[in-house]
């Protein structure tokens, strides 16, 4: 009986001790989703600020706007065909001007203007006057074959003469350079309608200036342009990434956004800070492992993960130590050191969910 009651104990005691083992072989570890990194989105250029819809903590993916920045128009002064385009999308608008005389040469629409004078008006009160924004109508003195019509852009009275001087743009007609016209009130040539004489002489072109740089061009030469379109674009300083010329600020990375340093309107100087992006790439699981359980975990151990917060239900994840700190995080006491654990991020993981970490020993010594 003595025999019998010593071998059940003694299986016991291995039973308990096998028990024990098992609890010390598998060690579980509190962990919370942290982010390793950090992408700072900087202004490529400067500008005012605009379409700034996102907030701190918003998920963005590689292709999310996070902002615009506007860029200064320059636009027509006048309608005509551009002639001729000098500047190109990155040049500074300042030096092309200094170079050539303009970013864009414009061809006015009006072929001709007419420096003219009263001088030689029907003699009324009525043709003396004249007054811009006027439509006349314009007869060449040699034999009157060669008419159009035109707009009376300019008037300046001289005091001296008492006669005005003015400037028609000629809208309409085929003339010679150089030669005179009569011009007149009525489109019947009537001779009491007519306001003067004037020379004929190329209109000039019209040179557009700018400054900063070139964004984007508009035209190209041969277009025709009414008064105020838009030729072309600037923005402040330089353009180093050709890529961003759109204008939309655009992350190379997924992630959270952290920080949002701009709001709508606002102005921005190149290099300036726009945002602050957490990776989904750099997203992984902090534990804490203290020194006694330093041996039964190492970097490239794989680990089962479940989410305190888990819509599947409880379901486990897979992850593999992808650090050890070798800088304890405690001053007094045992040492503990933070281990980071890579995963796969899904769509329902967010920053500071926790977790646990179950490592087995016997599962390490088997793989």
């Amino acid at each position: 009986m003595k025999r019998i009651w010593c071998i059940v104990l003694t299986v016991l005691l291995c039973c308990l001790n096998a028990i024990s083992g098992l609890a010390q072989a598998a060690i579980a570890l509190d962990g919370k989703v942290v982010s390793r990194d950090e992408v700072v989105i900087t202004a490529p250029f400067g500008g005012v600020v605009q379409s700034v819809t996102l907030h701190k903590g918003d998920r963005v993916s590689a292709e999310t706007v996070i902002a615009s920045i506007l860029a200064s128009s320059v636009i027509a002064p006048e309608s005509g065909v551009v002639s001729i385009v000098f500047g190109e999308v990155g040049d500074d608008a300042q030096w092309v001007t200094d170079r050539y005389g303009a970013v864009a040469v414009i061809a006015s629409e009006y072929r001709y203007t007419v420096i003219a004078s009263t001088e030689k008006a029907y003699n009324s009160i009525t043709t003396k006057y004249v007054r811009e924004g006027e439509t006349v109508y314009l007869s060449c003195t040699q034999d009157g074959s060669r008419m159009g019509a035109g707009l009376i852009t300019k008037v300046a009275p001289n005091m001296d003469t008492g006669f005005n001087r003015f400037e028609v743009a000629v809208s309409g007609g085929d003339f010679h350079m150089g030669e005179t016209v009569n011009i007149f009130r009525q489109e019947d040539l009537s001779r009491d309608s007519c306001l003067g004489r004037g020379i004929v002489s190329q209109t000039p072109s019209i040179a557009v200036e700018g400054k900063g740089s070139i964004l984007r061009m508009r035209v190209r030469p041969g277009d025709h342009v009414e008064r105020g379109t838009i030729l072309f674009e600037t923005v402040e300083g330089e353009i180093d990434d050709l890529s961003m010329l759109s204008g939309d600020i655009i992350p190379s990375v997924a992630g959270v956004i952290a920080e949002i340093d701009v709001t709508n309107g606002s102005s921005i100087e190149k290099g300036e800070k726009l945002a602050t992006i957490l990776p989904l790439s750099s997203f992984q699981l902090e534990v804490e492992v203290s020194e006694r359980d330093l041996n039964s975990i190492h970097e490239g151990d794989i680990v089962a993960i479940e989410f305190d917060c888990d819509p599947a239900g409880n379901e486990r994840r897979q992850g593999i130590v992808d650090s050890i700190s070798f800088l304890s995080i405690t001053e007094s006491g045992a040492a503990v050191y933070n281990a980071y654990i890579a995963f796969e991020v899904q769509e329902d993981v967010r920053l500071g969910m926790s977790a646990k970490v179950y490592r087995s020993i016997e599962s390490s010594d088997n793989e």
